[in-house]
């Protein structure tokens, strides 16, 4: 184990499986639903660092997709002034603000990683709890380049869960409305949601 997330060696295969015979992983218990494919759920947490073959790159490029398309419909919906809309979106869509929402909800310290990314987890993971303690809006300017890491494992996991819903939106939309609005408002009280 360094840092938050998890380091892998030659055990990769197993993790792949998803075969568990104790409770519901963290990212059900997240998402308040039980995945069917147990095997996305493992997938969604492997960085390419661990494995070429099996691991969340395909899974992050239609989270990116999906997250793209569900902050759209969310700040469509509820600002109260369409001009909001897109400078809302923009701080619920960077990787600032997905790799601030991955360590808030504890899908960064799930993150297995290869051993030698290990070393930068903590650090990252300590940067951007400190941002979030300091209401450091998501937008900010910042260096980002190692927090990319946790964007990319944040839309991982929504891909996860979008293909695992059968290509449904909803349980998506959902996570967004119960986990992610009650962040928005705090890091963006300028905003008024219906």
């Amino acid at each position: 184990m360094a840092g938050s997330g998890k380091t892998s060696g030659s055990t990769g295969a197993a993790i792949i499986t998803g075969q568990t015979t104790w409770g519901p992983h963290p990212l059900e218990q997240l998402f308040e639903r039980t995945f069917r494919t147990k095997g996305l759920v493992h997938l969604a947490l492997r960085h390419r660092s661990v494995s070429k073959g099996e691991n969340n790159c395909r899974l992050q490029y239609v989270g990116d997709a999906v997250w793209d398309v569900a902050a759209d419909l969310f700040w469509i919906r509820h600002c109260l002034a369409p001009e909001q809309a897109g400078p809302g979106k923009a701080n619920t869509v960077s990787n600032k603000a997905l790799s601030i929402m991955a360590v808030e909800l504890g899908i960064s310290e799930l993150l297995e990683v290869g051993l030698s990314l290990g070393g930068c987890i903590d650090e990252t993971v300590k940067k951007l709890q400190g941002m979030a303690n300091k209401g450091s809006s998501f937008c900010q300017p910042e260096n980002i380049s190692s927090m990319k890491l946790f964007a990319d494992e944040f839309e991982a996991v929504v891909g996860a869960l979008f293909i695992d819903a059968g290509l449904d939106l909803a349980p998506v939309e959902a996570f967004f409305e119960k986990r992610v609005v009650p962040m928005l408002t705090k890091q963006l009280p300028q905003y008024a949601f219906q």
